[in-house]
């Protein structure tokens, strides 16, 4: 549990080469791909190890902790797949219908992060 909850640091490490004009543009955009994926995947994870501790703990039936396993497994990406294609949509929506400033339409994204 204590590495999927440090994991996410290792943007903050990694922050001297990602400023550096001396790595190329192409790597340093990786790495900051990369240090922004850490946190959507360590989470579903977290959640899974304090599931498998409340089994060996027996403060629930083990039904109960693999229930919430399957659905971080299963059910939450489809969430979070569902959810970005409305914000998707409802940003082509708006735009086409000319609903959006230009400008406006570049920074819906960061608004809907």
């Amino acid at each position: 549990m204590l590495a999927t909850i440090l994991a996410p640091t290792d943007a903050i490490l990694a922050q001297a080469v990602v400023s550096s004009s001396r790595v190329p543009v192409c790597i340093r955009q990786a790495i900051n791909v990369e240090s922004a994926l850490n946190d959507g995947i360590g989470l579903p994870f977290l959640l899974i190890f304090f599931s498998l501790a409340g089994i060996s703990e027996g403060s629930q039936n083990t039904v109960f902790w693999l229930t919430i396993i399957l659905e971080q497994i299963f059910l939450g990406p489809v969430v979070g797949v569902t959810i970005g294609y409305f914000r998707g949509y409802l940003i082509y929506f708006s735009s086409s219908k000319q609903l959006m400033n230009k400008s406006f339409e570049n920074l819906s994204v960061l608004a809907f992060r």
